[in-house]
């Protein structure tokens, strides 16, 4: 019996021993290595929010000239590549009725056309893939031309456009996508 309470005793005490820690093994915790994640920079924007207003007659055209930029005026500049989506809306002016042989195109600085003619009324879009290059200031210099083209020939089309009043609402939206391709 006496050896029963004895080690009974002894198991007790290696029990309490463990539980307590006098059996520990080193133990050192470090110090958190920390940081923060931010989101890049992301921009693009204009200038220029509103067309001026013209009047064209057969074979007369203007030009509109607008920049887009991925940099703000505070220096910030776009951290990640961005391709350009240019969307041309051409419709009647609300209560009028499209010009008939009016073409309207968008071209870059170098005076190459980007996507397509919109004759009347219509959509084009197009995309320029990485028309602004990561932690790079650029500036996009395009322009519109809205060109009445004519037959030179006796025209009741055209006559009938300046007597109606006809005109058309031209819009041009423009919209910046992070580029994923590498």
């Amino acid at each position: 019996m006496k050896k029963t309470i004895i080690m009974s005793a002894l198991i007790l005490t290696i029990l309490t021993s463990i539980v307590a820690g006098t059996f520990a093994t080193y133990t050192k915790t470090l110090s958190p290595i920390t940081g923060n994640v931010s989101a890049k920079s992301f921009y693009i924007g204009t200038k220029q929010t509103v067309f001026p207003d013209i009047k064209l007659a057969p074979s007369e055209k203007s030009e509109w000239a607008f920049e887009v930029v991925n940099f703000k005026d505070d220096g910030t500049v776009n951290e990640v590549d961005t391709d350009m989506t240019i969307q041309l809306n051409v419709a009647p002016k609300a209560g009028k009725q499209a010009i008939d042989g009016l073409h309207v195109s968008i071209y870059d600085e170098s005076n190459k056309q980007l996507g397509t003619t919109v004759i009347k009324n219509g959509q084009m879009t197009f995309t320029v893939e990485k028309a602004f290059v990561a932690n790079t200031r650029t500036t996009q210099r395009l322009k519109l031309v809205a060109d009445w083209k004519n037959s030179f020939v006796g025209d009741n089309v055209d006559t009938a456009n300046a007597e109606n009043s006809n005109a058309t609402a031209i819009s041009v939206t423009i919209t910046g996508t992070q580029n994923l391709r590498k």
